[in-house]
């Protein structure tokens, strides 16, 4: 449609080549940079196995794009829109229901349905009157 969603851009951004070599310049070491900039961890050795693997025979686009729209990074992606707009960490109910929807819809409606919420409404009002 034409427009370019942010988390597309940051995925396009991760698979670049200056990222790729600011990582170390190996898909190893790229695929365990990934891991720490998007999940926020060590990347255990069979993932790391796996998505250089898969670096060797599809390219870096495709792993970027895996490891940032994983439901553990959509989960933090969801942790961090409701802490911003919340204050809050999620609740098991929006573990659930959040994360698909980010991956499915991205971050721009993630946000909107979030701050459409009656919550954050009622949070606002309270705090800006």
């Amino acid at each position: 449609s034409g427009h370019l969603r942010q988390e597309d851009l940051r995925g396009q951004l991760i698979a670049s080549d200056e990222y790729f070599d600011d990582a170390g310049g190996t898909s190893t070491a790229y695929v365990a940079q990934l891991y720490r900039d998007i999940l926020g961890r060590e990347g255990s050795a069979p993932d790391v196995a796996y998505w250089a693997g898969t670096i060797a025979s599809v390219g870096r686009g495709p792993a970027a794009m895996g490891v940032w729209f994983s439901l553990e990074s959509a989960r933090l992606r969801v942790g961090e829109t409701y802490a911003v707009h919340l204050d809050r960490a999620p609740d098991p109910a929006g573990l659930t229901s959040w994360p698909p929807y980010w991956i499915a819809h991205g971050e721009t409606l993630l946000r909107e349905g979030i701050v459409s919420s009656q919550e954050y409404l009622d949070r606002a009002h309270r705090l800006y009157g």
